[in-house]
């Protein structure tokens, strides 16, 4: 099967590319702004290439990881732009080369659970409502390019929560106040997080594209989401440290700005559509993903 992959330099590209080379006999290639400094098993593409279209339409099934990090930066107006067209219009671009393919062809798309707003302690699945706030409105623009998409080819919505892995995401970025005895729940600590296993994630990926049928939206997060502070407990008990330094919302707004509703509020997404699957989680429980994410350290 051939399958191109934008924004597979990313950590869950490379985590999905070791997925799909160890499960099938895949040809793989990578759609990038640049050229690989390192020497790779995979094929890679640039995004400037004229050919890219030709190539676009070769493929079984195109994976759209693209999208920077909401995270990096404060939102500035120039920064909410730069989000924006990472996604929205990286995501028009492979629409359009799509549907100028003659082949029937799968396009697995990756939006975000902002798309639902945040929430409180009510549940939220594929079929709740699109909230208001500004992500909300961010995935929502992302997604609605989809639409555009030719109806002879199948698209899947992957709405991802918290990824947890050790090379990537907001983990590593909890682990040095730990380390040093200065961490611990961020404002309430009863803000629910909903996350997920990368290499569930991954498996997840792989299901969608196994099962040619499987279309719409569907939530990348894990059965069992759980609140801030059992998320910072679980990782100061992996690494043997405590965790009694609470971080003021108040402290988080002024340092983050606008972004700081990702950490001070939160979401209870669960998914209710991988049983459509027969999708199986590794990893369904925050204690046993953490013991094997940070077993080494």
């Amino acid at each position: 099967m051939k399958i191109l992959i934008a924004g597979g330099s990313g950590f869950i590209g490379q985590h999905l590319i070791r997925t799909l080379q160890r499960s099938t006999n895949n040809s793989i290639t990578i759609l990038s702004r640049n050229k690989p400094k390192k020497k790779s098993s995979c094929k890679y593409a640039l995004w400037t290439d004229p050919q890219l279209p030709k190539l676009i339409g070769e493929q079984d099934v195109i994976i759209n990881l693209c999208g920077e990090s909401v995270m990096d930066r404060r939102w500035s107006e120039k920064r909410k732009k730069s989000l924006e067209t990472s996604r929205v219009q990286t995501t028009l671009r492979l629409v359009k080369m799509i549907n100028l393919s003659p082949n029937s062809q799968t396009l697995i798309q990756a939006s975000g659970i902002g798309y639902y707003g945040t929430s409180g302690d009510a549940f939220l699945d594929e079929s709740s409502k699109q909230g208001k706030d500004y992500l909300a409105q961010l995935c929502y623009r992302w997604e609605n390019e989809l639409k555009k998409l030719n109806k002879k080819n199948r698209s899947v919505t992957l709405r991802i929560g918290l990824v947890l892995a050790n090379n990537g995401g907001a983990l590593p970025r909890m682990l040095t106040p730990l380390r040093l005895g200065l961490g611990g729940p961020l404002a309430s600590g009863l803000q629910w997080v909903s996350w997920i296993h990368v290499k569930d994630l991954t498996f997840m990926i792989l299901s969608i594209i196994k099962n040619s049928s499987f279309t719409g939206v569907i939530n990348g997060t894990a059965p069992t989401p759980c609140t801030n502070y059992t998320l910072t407990k679980s990782v100061a008990k992996q690494l043997h440290r405590p965790s009694f330094f609470k971080v003021p919302a108040r402290l988080l707004k002024l340092l983050l700005g606008e972004r700081a509703i990702l950490l001070n509020e939160g979401q209870r997404v669960i998914s209710k559509r991988t049983s459509e699957m027969n999708f199986k989680f590794r990893y369904p429980f925050i204690d046993t993903a953490l013991e094997n994410i940070l077993k080494h350290e």
